[in-house]
């Protein structure tokens, strides 16, 4: 029953922030009464949160994907980026400012950034693209990828969505909520990639999964661009 109720408050979350956030940035639009380039770019925001409420729970070859499996970082950290999204809207159009064109241009270039990482890691996946990290899986047959960005970095995906979640202050010029960005949302990142790294341990032995580990960094390649620079 409790594993009812969990899986239901997840479908209700996401559909909430699904629905309740476009009302809201248009809701700032109207009472704000904002010129262009922040009706431009509020539009900006809500695009990318539709875009990417659809690519991770809609993409991911869990075939129940909306369901509670035991995986509370993924409860925590969707939790946070949608709360994050709402305090960039709410700086952005209430505190009244010029935006600086380099920085906003900067936050574009970290935004690519993160979406390409984002789908080279889907991509070399595959069929293994799951938005469970621990818990009850939905996909049976699951091995250690060392393929594309896997190579290099053990979480290509949460290296593309940290660096989203970053963009978009730096794109908006909020100083604020990028600060909550890095203060909240960054560790919680952290924590879920630890918990999925413990889990993977288990599943595919610890000598394995730790020789992988040596061989890696968690979320960019530093180990390959201290290697260039010897």
């Amino acid at each position: 029953m409790m594993f009812l109720d969990r899986s239901r408050l997840m479908k209700l979350f996401v559909l909430g922030g699904f629905l309740l956030f476009p009302i809201y940035v248009f809701f700032l639009l109207f009472l704000c009464q904002p010129d262009g380039i922040h009706v431009l770019l509020g539009c900006f925001v809500v695009a990318h949160a539709l875009f990417r409420t659809w690519e991770t729970f809609f993409t991911s070859k869990d075939r129940r994907r909306l369901e509670f499996h035991g995986d509370w970082t993924l409860a925590l950290t969707t939790a946070i980026y949608t709360l994050l999204h709402f305090s960039f809207m709410t700086e952005f159009f209430f505190i009244k400012k010029e935006l600086n064109p380099w920085v906003t241009f900067l936050g574009f270039a970290i935004y690519v950034l993160g979406v390409r990482m984002r789908i080279w890691g889907e991509r070399a996946l595959g069929k293994q693209w799951s938005i469970h990290a621990v818990g009850a899986k939905k996909i049976k047959q699951i091995r250690l990828l060392r393929i594309g960005p896997y190579k290099y970095i053990r979480h290509p995906i949460y290296t593309g969505i940290i660096l989203d979640a970053i963009s978009l202050p730096i794109i908006l010029n909020t100083k604020y909520a990028l600060v909550i960005c890095l203060v909240f949302f960054v560790p919680a990142m952290f924590f879920r990639a630890l918990m999925e790294e413990r889990f993977a341990s288990r599943r595919f032995g610890a000598p394995k999964y730790s020789a992988y580990k040596l061989a890696t960094n968690m979320f960019f390649p530093l180990k390959v661009i201290k290697d260039k620079f010897r």
